[in-house]
């Protein structure tokens, strides 16, 4: 168990978990094909040719400079966020912490900013992988060039990711609905989506991440009208085609809709325990108030003890 760290709270701080952003691939490497050009949108880059002083652009110490930097800083943001998720994080190993910057666009695609990467993670032996997007990063860069400061859903990112990881396993179960094109196990995956996606929106929720759904009834007339359409898209057929699967989970719902279901569900859940807790955190939020970072993180604890199965009984009574 050599280099393993137990994170407990009284002896380990977040500072010691060792995270390791790397550009994916690293210009730098010996088999990369990235090409000076492709690097132009990054700000600062030195794109003069290599007949002004001998030096091939990529290898310039500026622009090494540069590849350091976005890696400190993808470094720097995620400590953050481990530290705003720390007590949740209070009986797990991790012995290292990946992140795979695809400043290409080429391996992730823009339709997300970041992912925990439950494939590629081993937490029997505390080893965890995330990915960081072009989209992110282009606007982390933007932002930074313009000395303005990130909105909200980009400075809890990491967090939403970091909750990913918390339910880990649950996303390994869901994900053996992922790649059917049998519309009832489509449906099955596409209501999942709503519960993970839901618990790990809930930081940015809870933060203050109001946008078009602003309370519980918003919540579960959207979701009715989007779990019946859905329906009707698949009634009467055994299978779809890829585009139409991609279509079905292509949205944004899962994440705006999903906190406010996951709230709705934990006023019953457990037998009705946190019954006053919840609503009071449901009154605080749909009133616009930002919620303590400590009850955010209970919240977070109790969701996600709500399994796949739990959750998939728990909506069927909408």
């Amino acid at each position: 168990m050599t280099g393993i760290i137990k994170i407990e709270k009284d002896k380990v701080s977040p500072e010691s978990v060792k995270v390791n952003a790397y550009l994916n691939p690293h210009p730098l490497d010996s088999d990369s094909t990235i090409e000076a050009e492709e690097l132009l949108w990054l700000p600062g880059f030195d794109a003069r040719s290599i007949d002004e002083d001998g030096e091939h652009p990529i290898f310039r110490d500026h622009n090494c400079q540069i590849y350091e930097s976005i890696e400190k800083m993808t470094e720097d943001m995620f400590r953050v966020a481990i530290t705003n998720i720390w007590p949740l994080l209070d009986c797990y190993i991790i012995s290292h912490i990946s992140i795979s910057i695809d400043y290409t666009g080429l391996l992730l695609g823009n339709n997300s900013l970041a992912a925990y990467n439950y494939v590629n993670s081993r937490p029997e032996h505390g080893y965890y992988h995330f990915d960081l997007t072009r989209s992110y990063l282009l606007r982390q860069l933007k932002t930074l060039e313009e000395g303005k400061n990130l909105s909200l859903k980009f400075i809890t990112t990491w967090e939403h990711e970091i909750v990913h990881l918390l339910d880990h396993w649950e996303s390994v179960k869901a994900s053996m609905y992922r790649d059917s094109l049998e519309s009832s196990i489509i449906y099955t995956y596409y209501i999942l989506k709503y519960r993970s996606e839901g618990i790990a929106e809930l930081y940015y929720l809870l933060k203050g991440g109001i946008e078009d759904i602003k309370s519980i009834k918003d919540a579960k007339h959207r979701f009715k009208i989007n779990i019946d359409s859905t329906k009707n898209k698949l009634c009467g057929t055994n299978t779809i085609a890829p585009k139409e699967k991609e279509s079905i989970l292509n949205t944004y719902d899962f994440y705006e809709i999903g906190p406010w279901i996951i709230l709705d569900l934990l006023i019953s859940f457990e037998g009705g325990f946190h019954r006053e807790f919840i609503l009071s955190i449901i009154s605080d939020c749909e009133n616009g108030v930002m919620i303590k970072n400590e009850d955010i993180l209970q919240v977070i604890k109790i969701a996600l003890r709500i399994n796949n199965q739990e959750y998939l009984e728990g909506v069927s009574t909408y």
